[in-house]
Parts: C-alpha cells; structure tokens; sequence
C-alpha cells in the first residue's frame, strides 16, 4: 500500500516536472556544484560557493547525474529524480504516523493525504528543498520515536537523522534544539498530566527525571557538546562564519516588526493549501494535550508538532523579514506539513472529544485566518514555490468575492470570510461527529476523503500553473531545451569560455539571457561585464576597451560569447556558433588578447542615443581603406514626430530621417588612413512632444568595404 502511494506521488510529479524546460536562479549554484562534487570523492565542494553553503546533500544527490551525462540531459534526469525524492516522504509521513495513530488504517490514510499535497510542485526546480523535505519528515519520525519509546538508539536515530536533514537544508538545524526541548517537555509534561495516576504528580515527576537521565544519556550528552561548541563559536566572534552563506541571518533584530504577520501569514497559506481541516485539528490536538492526553505517543506528538510549528514558521518570518522583503514562500516552511497531515487523523482518531478538539482548533485558526493581510500577483514561479497562497489568491479569494458580493459588502476582506466560512465548517462537522457512532464514521472517513481530493486538485491545479501558465502570465515549461547547450557543442564540454556581456534590452531580460547561456553550457568559467549592472551569475568583472580597440580582460579564454547586436563593440574573431534564440554568438578570438573592431560610446545599454551628446563611433585595426557600417535605427511607438540622425567623420555627412513606428537600416561607407571615428547624432524637430525619447541603434555592424 505504502509502495503504491509513493508511486502515485512521485507518478504525479513526474508528470508535470519532466516538462520544465526554464531554471531558477538559485539552481545555477546548485547545479554548478554537482557538476564539481562529481569529480570530486569527498561529500563537500568548496566550488562555487560551496565553501559558504554547508547543505550540499542535495547537489550531492545530482552529481552522478551531471557527472555522467551533458547539462541538457542531466536537467532532464533531475526532474525524475526529484519527483521521486517527494513521492519517497510518503514513507517517513506512513511511519511517523505509524507511531502515533493506534490503527494501522488511519496510518494509510495519512500516507494517502501525503502524496498528494501541494508542495510537490518543488520538484519543478532543481533545489535543496526537494531533498530536505523527505530528509525532515524521516527526522520527524525519528525524534517522534525517541519521545515515546525513549532509549539511547534512539536518540541516536533522532540525532543522526537531523544532522542528514540540517545537511539538506541548514534550517532544519532547528529541529536539534526542538528535540531538546520537546523531551524535556514531554516527559514533565506527561508526568503532571497523563502520567500521574497510581503515584500522584510528586511520582510521576520523580520517574520522568529519572528517565530523561537514564534513557536519554546521549541526547544529554550530544547537548552538552553542542552547547560548548556554541558557546567557543560566540566568544571567539565565529559564529556567524561558521554558518557560512547564511551567517548574515543571525544577526539582526531578535523579534523585527513583521515578524508575527509574517509567521500568521505562512501559517495560513499552509492551511489553506492543505484544505484547513489538518492545521484545525492539528492545532486543537496539541490544545487539549496540555490539559489531558489520551495516551503517552499523541501527547509525545502534539508537543513535538507544537514546538516544530512554532520552531520553524518564527525562524522563517524573522529571516523573510530582516533579508528577504517579509516575503511569504511556502517553501521555506512546507517541513511542517508531516506534522500536520498526522495531526488531522490523530485529531480525528487519538483525541478524547474530536469535536471538541475541532472547535479548539477552529478558533484558533479562523482568528489566524481573519487577521491575515497579504498579497502577491500570482506567476509561475509563485506556484512553484507557494502554491497554497497562490491558489487561494487566484482561485479561492474570487469566490469569496462573490459571496461579498452576495451579502452586499464587496469591500470585506476575503481573509475574514475565509475566517468565518471556516468556524462555519467547524460547527457543522462537529455536529455530525457527535450525532452516533455509526455517523460519526462516515463524517470521518468523508473528511480525509475530502482533505485528500482537495489537496490533489490543488496539486494538479497549481502543477498545471506551474509549467503551462495562464493567459496573464507564462509557464515554466513553455520554452525548449533543445539546442541549449550549443556552447558546449561548439567546443566542448571541457573547453573554457568567458562571456563578454554587455546588457541586452531591460536588465531582466538580459539576465536571463546571460544566465541561460552559464546554467545550459558548463564550458563557461568566467564573465566579464562591460555595462553596469552585471547581468551574468558568474562574478562579472567590469571591464572596458581601451582607445586601440583592446578589451581588458586579461583572463580571458580563447573563445568568447558576446550578444549577437552587441552595441558597444564588435569583437574581431570568427564566428562559430549562435544561440538558439539568436541573441548571443560564439567567437574564437584566435588565442590572442581580445581585441574590438569597433566600439561604441556614448549610446545607453538599450542603444538610446542622447540629445546633444553625439555618440562616438571608433574603427580601429581596419586591413581596408574604407568600411561599410550598418545601422538599425527605430523610432519609439510614442513618438508622433520623426527622428533625424547626422552621421559626420570618416568621409561622412549625412542626414537619415526616421519615421515613427518605423525599423530602417541605414547603410554608411566611412573611409580614411587609421583608425576611423563617427559622430552619430540624433535631433528631434522643435515641435516634438517626447523629446527624451530619440532614436534607438537596435545593432551595428562593421565589415570591409
């Protein structure tokens, strides 16, 4: 059954993430060092950023994959992969549900809710959250078992599997401290609530201190180094570098501004995505096991889920808030989904008053909800990396709407009808609960089979946003990767190649053609940036071309990638090869210094020519007299008047006029000993109404006449 579920998950995932044919920043470093870890015998790289990285399990895990086959074909592979990365936390869900649930049943149906939850839409990306997922819920499970069945194994399984999970993802480092104080709490608390019958409290206080000593020795003594080891890091003033890339996030405001909303507001979206009922119940479950506990595993249980919630969605909203833009990203805090999806069917099935039990938690949750205020312009990325605040934004929040429309009140928050539909729902389930046995039955079974379809539809739902889009937006899989890696073909794999990039349109589209270029094409090894700001993932280092047409870049490979209709400089070399979209080109410079055949100063990045501030066009190292120079011009859509270029030197004066909404090339013959330099200058009539926007060199060209 459980083999069968993981198929089901991982099936399901592998269906939509086989076709994404686009990257994410972030897996440009990640891919970067599997490709290194693959030639590599040791477990950590210091490439690429590796030495600031410690989580490097999941580059790891690709490295067979980029050791073996070229970059196209191992970003194919890692999509399988990944999709069985998050179909396999359906095992770990099944066991930790095994742990705390009494009937082996309830534990499928846990294990059934698990593979189809939303947040299978990350194995889309090639990122360390696909394999600290089911590496956090296998902690879970671990650490669940040291809390009800207490012995030194199995703190060691506990301690051992966090440390698998922390070198996943570094976050999950949290879940040490938790388990600390999740012993420590359980055992006391079991021991005033639900341990002190035959003895009284005094006894039971007396037996857990004598168990926390004598089953949990090495849990003691993993703290005890820990602490000592913490505590020489912060004396010493190396803590922070001891965290590596994520140092920076120890520092900062202990609690900043935003912090609660920020946690209120990943619990929500959490919520939402899993179709409420399991954060409802998981919430009411660890409410009445402060009080009374059923038994010694839920309230093991409901401490751990407890301290993990709060554990994971505070670390995550304080660091949203001090670096990321108070930006809620599911991804960051999707870890607790294990505890929550047990929490539904221990609420349902472990709790001594399940209705009760639910309207606790409803209370709780519909208050959480109410309050809440945040908003995003769904996308593609958005999906992939929080699709339950995306389809509550794009899907739910509409028809909550309409009921707002109904009631006549079209400006009330859709977050407080959200909060009331779901005390609505509470009060009605509990009514059914408690109307008999025999009903109570089928509202149960009716509820996980709705959590279960409801999870599923958001899943396909947000998965089909993912890759194909919408009409407001493109999906991920809307592009090919066919041809992607003709750097690689042109040269080889092994070969290196530097980027002499210069920007290509808006600053975001120009990274996304330099990036493609570094992600598809591993033969790249260094860039250079000859405008601000640097649009390459690896370090741009700005450079510039000197008056004899030099380009410095002293360490820079033979062959060199530059934009197809670069503006600011013709580089001399032969052409080899050309990108798929056209935009860039591959040329061999012949093993000598990098040289320009001409440059161009004084236009902008995009090629905008100022008025009164002619642009400079420099031919240097000419074989021939005189030279043919094409220019493609163009007149802004907004513009009603035409446009006029002057181009004077080299033999030239000559007027072009350029009509609106009109592309012309325009062909120059400048001739003269030397170097040659053109002045370009743009006018506008007196009578214009935009006079910022002149004309625009959409490419140049130079070649012998």
């Amino acid at each position: 059954m459980v083999g069968a579920l993981v198929a089901l998950s991982a099936g399901l995932a592998a269906f939509f993430a086989t076709k994404i044919t686009t990257f994410q920043p972030d897996e440009l470093g990640y891919t970067h060092m599997a490709i290194a870890l693959a030639g590599d015998p040791s477990l950590r790289t210091s490439e690429f950023g590796g030495s600031e990285r410690l989580n490097q399990l999941y580059p790891l895990s690709l490295a067979p994959f980029y050791g073996l086959f070229g970059n196209v074909t191992a970003f194919a592979l890692a999509h399988w992969w990944n999709a069985l990365l998050m179909g396999s936390a359906v095992i770990p869900v099944y066991l930790l549900a095994r742990e705390v649930l009494a009937r082996r049943s309830t534990a499928y149906m846990a294990a059934a809710v698990a593979a189809v939850v939303p947040w299978l839409t990350l194995s889309s990306g090639q990122l360390t959250e696909v394999i600290a997922y089911p590496a956090g819920a296998w902690a879970l499970f671990a650490m669940q078992r040291a809390l009800a069945a207490p012995s030194w194994r199995a703190d060691l399984l506990a301690i051992a599997a966090i440390a698998v999970a922390t070198y996943g993802r570094l976050q999950l480092g949290i879940l040490g401290p938790v388990f600390v104080a999740a012993v420590v709490l359980h055992e006391l608390g079991w021991a005033l609530t639900g341990g002190a019958v035959a003895g009284g409290r005094a006894d039971a206080l007396r037996r857990a201190r004598r168990r926390l000593l004598r089953d949990h020795v090495v849990l003691a003594g993993a703290t005890a180094i820990a602490l000592v080891a913490t505590t020489a890091l912060v004396v010493a003033g190396g803590l922070q570098q001891a965290f590596g890339y994520y140092g920076d996030t120890l520092g900062g405001q202990l609690l900043p501004d935003g912090m609660w909303r920020n946690a209120q507001a990943n619990l929500t979206f959490l919520a939402f995505g899993l179709g409420v009922l399991p954060v409802v119940w998981t919430v009411g479950l660890i409410l009445e096991s402060a009080v009374a506990a059923r038994a010694r595993r839920v309230h093991a249980f409901a401490i751990l889920a407890c301290l993990t919630l709060a554990a994971i969605l505070i670390t995550v909203a304080r660091v949203n808030v001090i670096f990321n833009g108070a930006e809620v990203q599911e991804r960051y805090v999707m870890f607790v989904v294990p505890v929550l999806v047990v929490g539904l069917l221990a609420g349902l099935f472990e709790s001594r008053r399940p209705a009760v039990t639910l309207l606790l938690g409803a209370g709780v949750v519909a208050a959480l909800v109410a309050t809440t205020d945040f908003r995003v312009i769904p996308s593609s990325f958005w999906f992939l990396v929080s699709p339950g605040m995306t389809a509550y934004l794009e899907v739910i929040a509409p028809r909550l709407g309409q009921v707002a429309d109904a009631l006549g009140d079209p400006g009330i928050s859709r977050f407080v009808l959200g909060g009331v539909a779901i005390v609505l729902a509470a009060l009605l389930l509990a009514a059914g609960i408690r109307s008999g046995a025999r009903r109570r039955k089928l509202v149960t079974s009716a509820i996980v089979a709705s959590v279960f379809l409801f999870c599923a539809t958001t899943t396909v739902y947000s998965f089909d946003r993912v890759v194909h889009g919408s009409a407001e937006y493109k999906g991920l899989g809307a592009s090919s990767v066919a041809g992607q890696d003709w750097i690689d073909r042109a040269v080889g794999a092994d070969t290196p190649v530097s980027l002499l990039a210069t920007q290509i349109g808006q600053v975001s589209d120009s990274r996304e053609v330099w990036t493609a270029a570094e992600f598809w094409n591993r033969s790249v090894t260094a860039a250079y940036a000859l405008s601000e700001p640097a649009t390459t993932w690896h370090d741009g280092r700005f450079t510039e071309v000197g008056r004899d047409g030099r380009v410095v870049a002293r360490e820079a490979s033979r062959y060199v990638v530059v934009a197809a209709r670069a503006l600011s400089l013709g580089l001399v070399g032969r052409e080899l090869a050309r990108s798929p979209d056209d935009e860039l080109r591959l040329v061999d410079a012949g093993g000598r210094r990098l040289r320009a055949a001409w440059t161009l100063r004084g236009a902008s990045d995009a090629g905008w020519l100022r008025l009164q501030r002619p642009a400079t066009m420099t031919i240097a190292g000419r074989a021939t007299r005189c030279s043919i120079v094409r220019l493609e011009l163009a007149v802004p859509r907004s513009a009603a008047e035409s446009r006029s270029l002057h181009a004077g030197g080299g033999g030239l004066d000559r007027t072009v006029v350029v009509h609106p909404r009109e592309a012309r090339t325009v062909r120059l013959r400048a001739c003269g000993p030397g170097t040659l330099r053109l002045r370009l200058a743009a006018s506008v009539p007196a009578t214009a109404t935009a006079v910022g926007a002149t004309i625009q060199l959409r490419s140049v060209s130079v070649e012998a006449a």
